[in-house]
């Protein structure tokens, strides 16, 4: 192997990708109430916005937001990211 993990190639390109990831700035927090998917694949999240750093919203407010764009990887991503936000996912208290 030519790396310097001594490990296959796939395995380096994950060790290599972990050690590389900037930590998530969350925009703010999303209680979801519902997740909408269109058949053309655009979605969109419903939910009660918490912790908005940008102070567009006071806490607990519903809102829906912009496109999703990782519709397909959210629950697992445990974030929701439009185009100008990026909303951590949190249990409802």
């Amino acid at each position: 192997m030519n790396n310097e993990f001594k490990e296959e190639p796939l395995l380096t390109a994950y060790i290599n990708n972990q050690l590389n990831k900037k930590p998530i700035e969350f925009t703010a927090e999303i209680e979801l109430t519902d997740f909408k998917k269109a058949q053309d694949g655009r979605a969109r999240a419903f939910g009660k916005v918490f912790n908005d750093s940008r102070k567009r919203f006071e806490d607990g407010v519903e809102i829906i937001t912009f496109w999703v764009i990782n519709a397909e990887t959210y629950k697992t991503d445990g974030y929701i990211k439009t185009q100008n936000s990026v909303y951590k996912i949190r249990e409802p208290k």
